[in-house]
């Protein structure tokens, strides 16, 4: 019933029409309340994270509940404090990514992002994410990167012959939209 970790983030670049690639904290105090309420009130434990959409009048309306770790994890986990409160919840305050921090899937944004860029704004947000850290590479640790790239090779392999883009057929063994 108490919220120990929290951030925002606004779905600026996606791969097409589906999950985030880039991830930058975004304070709002309106969501912020409404996700301790809600967690006080259904006296909530554990992990839960909230999709909301913004109404052209700048209203925020809850779309969507998942009550799992989503993407937003990105944008906690380098904070020193994470463990403890994800851990042990129970906190006087808080814990929350400093405003603009941010995240970023490069190689979905090197593949996705840059080809939904419209305008000159949009592509100054697109560099400016480029700079983010990635959530993949490191460093110190290569190997899920390369990793990244043969599974998204795979997919594509497998999209050929399906005949379909390589991000539908990444969920095609797992999806069900009620065909049999």
């Amino acid at each position: 019933g108490q919220v120990s970790l929290h951030t925002n983030y606004s779905s600026d670049f996606k791969v097409q029409n589906g999950a985030s690639i880039l991830f930058e904290h975004t304070p709002i105090p309106f969501i912020e309340e409404w996700v301790k309420t809600f967690v006080s009130e259904f006296k909530f434990t554990g992990q839960i994270a909230f999709d909301f959409i913004q109404t052209e009048d700048e209203k925020y309306i809850p779309i969507e509940c998942n009550p799992r770790s989503t993407s937003g994890i990105h944008l906690l986990s380098n904070i020193p404090e994470f463990t403890h409160a994800f851990m042990n919840g129970q906190r006087r305050f808080i814990i929350q990514p400093s405003n603009g921090s941010s995240a970023i899937l490069k190689l979905p944004m090197l593949a996705y992002g840059l080809s939904s860029i419209r305008s000159i704004k949009q592509l100054r947000k697109w560099f400016k994410a480029m700079r983010s850290k990635d959530v993949i590479f490191k460093a110190s640790d290569p190997i899920p990167s390369i990793h990244q790239l043969i599974t998204f090779f795979e997919f594509w392999i497998r999209g050929i012959k399906l005949g379909l883009d390589p991000i539908q057929a990444s969920t095609y063994d797992i999806e069900f939209n009620g065909d049999l």
